[in-house]
């Protein structure tokens, strides 16, 4: 039996269909380009369906395998027949709608009825990044697939430990790119005093800097109660596995190290509030 028509295993389907003119082709490649390097497998006509670009069977067949459409919301866009066609064929064939405001766009009679109750992420409108990471967010609501490491660091940055946590342990279980950047990723901050991190750790090889805090600011207005001193982290993690100090590197080295007690492992703690290394 032949298999030729079976895509490869290896191979994933895009799961999200992006709408768009393509006078705003510039902006949206780049967030579709931020979007694949967050692990969201997309499907987009590169020429834009505006104009003399024909609605090719192409673009039908990418609505009909696709579990979200990406709409890119603009004045262009919003003028354009073939989108209005997309939106009208997207919506009888059941698909879920994810609106991106690029600008402040009135929405046609012929698409207010699909668009009906669907919240729009106002890109045009503060932060870039959050607003692109609130993207991120909707699509594993809605059942897409988002690198497990990507979303690691967007729980990560909005405070929610448990959650960031449990995307990291994920992220290892399916080795999820980025995880090279585990010792390093400044929103992971937070984590680092967790047992939990310091086993991700150790199975990625990865070594692990934690600071208590840098206060160099002229007038000191950071507050001492917000610093968790060295022997507070190097207790947490004792109660995961017992700490054995290593020897310093240099004898400048501001950093003390630290490996657990199998070998494997290396932890190092910077602690210029509970033992400042220079004069103030």
């Amino acid at each position: 039996m032949s298999t030729a028509s079976s895509p490869p295993q290896s191979v994933r389907l895009p799961e999200v269909m992006v709408s768009y003119s393509s006078q705003d082709r510039g902006r949206v490649m780049e967030f579709v380009r931020t979007l694949r390097a967050s692990g969201v497998a997309v499907w987009i006509d590169q020429g834009g369906i505006d104009g003399a670009q024909r609605w090719s069977e192409e673009i039908v067949n990418a609505i009909e395998a696709c579990r979200v459409v990406l709409l890119f919301i603009s004045r262009p866009s919003m003028e354009s027949a073939n989108i209005g066609k997309e939106v009208a064929l997207a919506w009888e064939s059941g698909k879920q709608f994810l609106p991106v405001a690029l600008e402040e766009a009135k929405i046609p009679k012929s698409m207010q009825y699909q668009l009906a109750g669907i919240q729009y992420v106002k890109y045009y409108e503060g932060d870039a990044q959050a607003k692109f990471e609130s993207v991120l967010r909707a699509l594993v609501r809605l059942g897409v697939r988002v690198s497990p490491y990507s979303m690691a660091v967007v729980s990560a940055g909005l405070g929610d430990r448990e959650q960031a946590l449990e995307w990291l342990s994920k992220a290892l279980e399916e080795r999820s790119g980025g995880l090279s950047r585990l010792g390093s990723e400044p929103r992971f901050q937070s984590l680092r005093s967790d047992p939990r991190f310091a086993e991700f750790s150790r199975r990625e090889g990865v070594i692990v800097r934690f600071i208590e805090f840098m206060p160099l600011e002229e007038d000191r207005s950071w507050k001492p109660e917000t610093v968790i001193p060295m022997d507070e982290i190097v207790g947490r993690l004792n109660a995961y596995r017992p700490l054995v100090e290593l020897p310093p590197n240099a004898l400048s080295e501001t950093a003390k190290r630290f490996t657990f007690d199998d070998g494997i492992g290396e932890i190092g703690i910077i602690a210029p509030v509970s033992r400042p290394f220079c004069a103030s």
